[in-house]
């Protein structure tokens, strides 16, 4: 299993990703810091670490339509120059 230090360690890069990046998901999170579900949930029971609420797939819907524009626009930003 993992140590107290280990957990603190990857609590640290988790709240420090968090700080970073407020809007991510809980799924972002998970790929970012290299950690699986089952390990962020013990964190979150230890109460070392914050996790966002989880979005429902309307939720997430919305986001995509919100932001398919500006992602479209970096895109096309960045092939033209």
């Amino acid at each position: 299993m993992y140590t107290l230090l280990d957990d603190i360690k990857v609590a640290k890069k988790i709240n420090d990703f968090m700080t970073e990046n407020p809007t991510s998901c809980r799924k972002e999170i998970y790929k970012a810091c290299n950690v699986n579900k089952r390990r962020a949930f013990d964190l979150r029971e230890r109460g070392l670490i914050y996790l966002p609420p989880p979005m429902t797939r309307g939720r997430r819907w919305v986001m995509a339509k919100k932001y398919q524009e500006y992602m479209h626009n970096k895109i096309g930003q960045k092939v033209n120059e």
